[in-house]
């Protein structure tokens, strides 16, 4: 009886695929909506361009240039997302172009992966196709996925990594063990926190696979070569160029993890109710759904194990745990980061945006069961529809309003102040030959194409001042502070122009320029 089948539950299994690739359209068409005019520009992506077409122009895989015009490698963000702009630059397209259609693609994969994985887990399509498409319109993913950054490939290849590891577990083989390595490690190759899918992948293989400890550390061990030599290649190269694995250094602040719970909270609320609302308010309506959905969950579940009606997961899966892991090592490794390495990262939604996707499988694999414990599983899955039917019209709709908003605001620095910039309109006219040291050497290369370099931090030596002195004295350089960047890292203007003894060049609403004063 089960030949004939066959054929027709392939074909359903076919469509159902070709069904969750519609809200992974709409994904991309929102992103491409949102970046018409140019993919999002921040700091983080002026470096990760400039990587690009320096290597493109035959320096390397380096920063943008210095005043100097020396080229420095690459060391802080990982390679792969330079390198995949640079492979489609090299066809002839420009690479901020390139990022933009990438970062597109990979929500559309993104927002496909979730679907997938909610439909293995619960065995339909109607919960993976919502999941699939929530993933695709939440305002969060959106917004990450309309900058050139490298968030998009590093959740793209660590979803696809674990899901390959978990039916590797399920089900072992070989080739899907090394392909979910290599997904692995091109995460971690897109993002320094990307190591979190690997370790995750890691601890997977060696406690969930149900086969002798042995054979699971051999499947670690294959895990370990084959995305660890890639990993680790990175961090030699980045030794070898650099001195550093990732130039970054220890810096004790504990304290600052408390200071960042009110970032996190803030940022998850908004993944269910309007930022309009309070976060106190959102804060308090999240716990309610949080402990009502639990409550919920768990007097179905006994419920049914009592009247002997709990069936067996179709089907068996070990993804929950994995992606559980997942989020436990992401939490930690950046609370980690804020402690001990840069106490400033804020936990807003590009930081926690990795964990998002996670989220959205989880609670997705905990409605279904849910619903099929139900005692009416049939009424509980059309109130389970109904809900899904007006979270997903909530979720499209803040959509719209965002891409709608950002589309008039401007992302990055395409926002009007970076593009109307009146100090900006200077720097260009400034000679060729004259230096320039800024707060934002990164938005100088940028609208202009000139090497650039940071102002002196607070608390910079004398020594330091001096040697910026002798170096604005022999060009006639020039230090540029824009409002609209960062202050806090770096020397006050007025701080510097004191002690370099500086005059005022120009002045305008949005910045000031300082010259060495005549004598």
């Amino acid at each position: 009886m089960s030949g004939p089948t066959q054929p027709g539950r392939s074909v359903t299994g076919r469509l159902a695929l070709a069904v969750l690739l519609l809200p992974s359209l709409v994904g991309i068409l929102l992103v491409l909506a949102t970046t018409d005019r140019g993919a999002g520009v921040t700091p983080d992506s002026v470096y990760y361009l400039a990587a690009a077409r320096n290597l493109l122009d035959g320096h390397g895989l380096s920063r943008f240039a210095d005043a100097e015009g020396r080229y420095e490698p690459i060391v802080n963000w990982p390679p792969l997302y330079p390198l995949v702009l640079a492979a489609v630059g090299a066809t002839g397209l420009d690479v901020l172009v390139a990022a933009r259609w990438l970062s597109a693609a990979l929500l559309g994969g993104t927002a496909f992966l979730v679907g997938l994985m909610v439909r293995r887990l619960c065995g339909g399509a109607w919960l993976a196709i919502v999941a699939a498409l929530l993933t695709a319109v939440a305002i969060d993913m959106v917004k990450v996925h309309a900058m050139a950054w490298s968030e998009p490939p590093c959740i793209f290849f660590g979803l696809l990594g674990l899901l390959l590891i978990d039916r590797h577990i399920e089900r072992p083989r070989r080739g899907l063990l090394v392909a979910g390595a290599l997904s692995l490690a091109c995460a971690f190759l897109a993002r320094y926190a990307g190591l979190a899918y690997a370790a995750a992948g890691g601890l997977a293989l060696l406690t969930l696979a149900r086969k002798r400890f042995s054979a699971r550390l051999a499947d670690l061990l294959v895990l370990v070569v084959a995305a660890g030599v890639p990993m680790a290649a990175a961090l030699v190269r980045n030794m070898v160029e650099a001195s550093s694995a990732t130039g970054r250094a220890f810096s004790l602040s504990p304290a600052s993890v408390h200071e960042r719970v009110h970032d996190a909270l803030d940022t998850v609320t908004i993944w269910l109710f309007p930022e309009v609302v309070r976060w106190v308010v959102r804060l308090v309506l999240v716990g309610l759904v949080v402990v009502g959905g639990t409550a919920w969950y768990v007097r179905l579940r006994g419920r049914a194990r009592a009247e002997g009606r709990v069936r067996p997961e179709t089907p068996v899966s070990s993804l929950p745990v994995v992606l559980l892991m997942f989020v436990v090592l992401y939490l930690a490794l950046v609370l980690a980061y804020i402690s001990f390495i840069f106490h400033l990262t804020p936990l807003d939604y590009r930081i926690l945006s990795p964990v998002f996707p996670p989220v959205v499988v989880l609670a997705f694999w905990l409605v279904g069961r849910g619903v099929r414990s139900a005692r009416r599983a049939r009424l509980a899955g059309v109130a389970c529809g109904v809900v899904c039917a007006i979270l997903s019209a909530v979720y499209l709709a803040r959509a719209v309003l965002l891409v709608g908003d950002l589309r008039r605001a401007g992302l990055g620095y395409g926002r009007a102040e970076w593009v109307r910039s009146n100090v900006m309109q200077h720097v260009r006219e400034l000679a060729a030959d004259r230096l320039i040291y800024s707060n934002a050497p990164d938005a100088v290369y940028y609208f202009t194409e000139r090497g650039a370099s940071f102002v002196p931090k607070r608390g910079a030596s004398a020594a330091e001042l001096n040697a910026l002195r002798a170096r604005l004295e022999a060009s006639h350089g020039v230090v540029v502070y824009f409002t609209n960047a960062t202050q806090s890292r770096f020397m006050p203007p007025d701080e510097i122009a004191e002690r370099l003894h500086l005059d005022v060049l120009v002045t305008t609403s949005d910045g000031v320029i300082y010259e060495l004063a005549h004598e």
